[in-house]
């Protein structure tokens, strides 16, 4: 895709078991900004268990990530801001941020689609 100039910049969030290991290697020559629920050799961990249905419905990262989203004031809140946050509520997993450090003093809502998020 950045080879094609399909994108000028992107902002990626993943929840995966070692998923820090899909952003640590990214080309230099693109402006990425990511977030990863584990580093690139530890797991994620299921937070929402449905005993039911025997699955999980969230990791710890994205029911955090998506609790921040919807309490938070996009306009204000910076990335980095969302990332410490982050930090602060994920026990069982080190999320970790890759590439683009600029961008973490930007507003989330400043290119984003979060405007709308929860509504």
């Amino acid at each position: 895709m950045a080879n094609r100039q399909q994108f000028s910049e992107m902002v990626i969030y993943i929840e995966s078991c070692n998923s820090g290991s899909m952003l640590e290697h990214r080309p230099s020559n693109v402006q990425i900004y990511g977030v990863s629920a584990a580093d690139p050799n530890n797991p994620s961990y299921g937070y929402y268990i449905d005993e039911k249905r025997d699955a999980c419905i969230a990791d710890q990262f994205s029911a955090h990530w998506l609790l921040h989203c919807k309490k938070s004031d996009l306009t204000e809140t910076t990335f980095q801001d969302q990332f410490q946050y982050l930090r602060s509520q994920v026990k069982l997993s080190t999320p970790c941020q890759y590439g683009n450090n600029v961008r973490t003093i930007l507003q989330l809502s400043a290119r984003s689609h979060f405007s709308s998020f929860g509504d």
